[in-house]
């Protein structure tokens, strides 16, 4: 696919998406053809499909209601797809995520509900541009791998150390398309290397508002690896903790939520406080946890006033996954 044009391929049954597609396309600057299937017969949807050239992106509605044949599942269509053009990701578009199973989870790189896609822009664009990226730069080794993902050096090694056995395989077929969904589900979204927003302002000790305040300053902890998200960032832990040291090098307290509060342009009123409302700690807290096993709601918190999350297991250099203890 080097040196074609880049274009998202959307297969869709309700026509009034189309709008849609031309938004997504005008804000991306990346061709997007949608293509209706309203009505027609899954055979003759794969068979026109094939005939296309292959996609940098197939979007595709998870809930084809609208179509002959006996599926009416995007996820029949994509495992089909996935045998053609093996690197190239698709990701399903939905009006009813909760409803996707999690074996038809699998058959995509990633579920976007259709009301969460104008949020979604910068992430699709990096799935774009990443994969290419990848396609003309095939990880060939551990090393060039973790290169892509642009760690402080100090991590090196422990991401060395975690780098799951699949892949270690560079002839897999598979290798890109399993490069995403672990960097997309386990390091950018379990928090250990890489904070996001409410994990970063409570490493701090300020409320996760106020983090804008202090955004110049943490700037050069900003993930820029493979497949960051600029709409939905990350920050390296390590490099947020050597930028409130070098910051603060007189303080003599190695706790970063407590020296967080020293940094420039911050005031009382930035101070995290603990969700918890029997606290009486005056200290900010030091770990975000979950308000209970619904996994809806993530608020700062005293380790203390949590409990080891009973759907989690340890995961090795991650933060343990905490919720809430009982009054």
């Amino acid at each position: 696919m080097t040196g074609t044009m880049q274009y998202i391929l959307w297969i869709d049954d309700e026509i009034s998406r189309e709008g849609t597609s031309k938004t997504l396309e005008e804000a991306l600057n990346i061709k997007v053809e949608f293509y209706n299937v309203h009505g027609a017969k899954i055979m003759d949807i794969l068979n026109e499909v094939n005939r296309k050239s292959e996609p940098n992106l197939i979007l595709i509605d998870h809930w084809l209601n609208n179509i002959e044949g006996p599926s009416e599942r995007g996820s029949s269509i994509a495992e089909i797809l996935r045998e053609k053009w093996t690197d190239c990701p698709i990701v399903a578009i939905t009006g009813v995520a909760d409803e996707i199973d999690e074996h038809q989870k699998n058959l995509y790189e990633d579920v976007i509900p259709i009301e969460d896609l104008s949020n979604s822009h910068s992430l699709i664009k990096s799935i774009v541009t990443d994969f290419q990226a990848l396609r003309t730069d095939r990880p060939d080794s551990i090393d060039n791998l973790i290169k892509k993902l642009n760690p402080p050096l100090a991590d090196v090694e422990m991401l060395r150390s975690i780098i799951p056995k699949h892949l270690r395989n560079f002839k897999d077929k598979s290798l890109l398309i399993n490069i995403y969904k672990w960097i997309r589900s386990e390091l950018y979204a379990r928090p250990g290397f890489l904070y996001d927003a409410i994990w970063t302002a409570t490493f701090i000790g300020i409320k996760v508002e106020s983090l804008n305040k202090v955004k110049n300053i943490i700037s050069p902890a900003q993930y820029n690896g493979l497949f960051s998200d600029i709409d939905n960032p990350r920050w390296w832990k390590t490099k947020l903790r050597d930028i409130i040291y070098k910051s603060l090098p007189d303080e003599e307290t190695a706790l970063p939520w407590l020296l967080g509060m020293k940094l420039p342009g911050l005031s009382d009123e930035d101070k995290s406080k603990c969700y918890r409302d029997d606290c009486t700690e005056t200290d900010p807290p030091e770990i975000v946890a979950y308000t209970d096993e619904t996994l809806s709601n993530r608020k700062p918190m005293h380790r203390k006033c949590t409990v080891k999350h009973p759907l989690f297991e340890n995961s090795l250099y991650f933060e343990e996954i905490r919720m809430m203890g009982s009054n």
